[in-house]
């Protein structure tokens, strides 16, 4: 399975955590070899509005088909419902639950 990966950042970029300056650099080489290895693709953004760009070719690129579930969901419903009243009616008549 293909998988695109996405650089967003700078090489120089950074992060100010507990006053301290941490680089924070973009790893471009892992997410390029993770792209080339499953035959996907890398984007890169530098700013958000790259970052949107990105998004929207990627959202082009991916389409969903919707598409109705197979109709077990009643009996499964029924049989809990089931299931409950039975117990219901165990703690009621015995004032237990079945075992």
């Amino acid at each position: 399975m293909p998988i695109s990966t996405t650089s967003f950042g700078t090489p120089c970029g950074y992060v100010d955590f507990d006053d301290q300056h941490l680089p924070v650099p973009v790893a471009d080489d892992t997410l390029k070899t993770v792209a080339d290895l499953s035959g996907g693709k890398i984007y890169h953004a530098a700013d958000i509005n790259q970052l949107k760009d990105v998004h929207a070719t990627l959202q082009s690129q991916f389409g969903y088909e919707a598409t109705r579930g197979y109709a077990s969901g009643g009996w499964f419903r029924s049989g809990v419902i089931a299931v409950t009243m039975a117990a219901l009616a165990g703690l009621a008549i015995n004032r237990r639950l079945p075992s």
